[in-house]
C-alpha cells in the first residue's frame, strides 16, 4: 500500500500532485491530478474559468491524501 502525503500545507504554488479520493468524496471516485494554486486546487480535465475543484479547508475532507508528480 502507497504511504501518502497528507501535509497539504507545505505545497507550494503551481505544484503538481495526484489526490486520492477517499468514499465520501462527491466528485472523484479515482485518483485524480491536480494543481494547487492560491489556496485551490484545480484537477485535471475541469475547466478553470467554473472554478477550482476543492478548496484548500476541503481538500483533506474529501481526500485520504496526495502524491508529488
Amino acid at each position: 500500500m502507497k504511504t501518502l502525503r497528507t501535509d497539504f500545507q507545505n505545497l507550494r504554488d503551481g505544484q503538481s500532485v495526484t489526490l486520492y479520493p477517499n468514499a465520501a468524496n462527491p466528485l472523484h471516485k479515482k485518483p485524480v491530478r491536480a494543481t494547487y494554486s492560491q489556496g485551490y486546487f484545480y484537477c485535471d480535465g475541469s475547466k478553470p474559468e467554473d472554478g477550482p475543484d476543492y478548496y484548500f479547508r476541503d481538500v483533506g475532507a474529501y481526500n485520504d491524501g496526495f502524491e508529488t508528480n
